[in-house]
C-alpha cells in the first residue's frame, strides 16, 4: 500500500508541476496575442486563467486519484478471491 501511495504522490506532483509550469509560461503570451494589452480586459483574462487553472488541475487530480483507487480496489478484490478459493 505505501508503495502505491508513494508512486501516486510522485506522479501527481510531477504532473501538477508540468501543467503549472506550462500554464505559467504560455498563458500570458497567448492571452496578450489574442486580446491585446487592454488593462481591464487583461485583468479579467488573468482572473479567468487562474480559475481555469484551478478547475483543470482539480479535474486532473480527481482523475488520477480515481484511477488509482479503482486499481487498488481491483487488486484487493483479486486478493480476496484468491484467498477464498485457495485450499487450506
Amino acid at each position: 500500500m505505501s508503495q502505491l501511495v508513494k508512486r501516486l504522490d510522485v506522479r501527481t506532483s510531477v504532473t501538477y508541476g508540468v501543467v503549472a509550469t506550462l500554464w505559467i509560461i504560455f498563458s500570458d503570451s497567448i492571452a496578450i496575442s489574442l486580446f491585446g494589452t487592454n488593462h481591464s480586459l487583461q485583468a479579467f483574462i488573468n482572473m479567468s486563467k487562474g480559475l481555469g487553472f484551478v478547475l483543470i488541475t482539480t479535474l486532473a487530480l480527481y482523475l488520477v486519484l480515481a484511477r488509482e483507487l479503482r486499481k487498488r480496489e481491483r487488486i484487493e478484490h483479486q486478493l480476496e478471491y484468491e484467498r477464498d478459493i485457495s485450499p487450506v
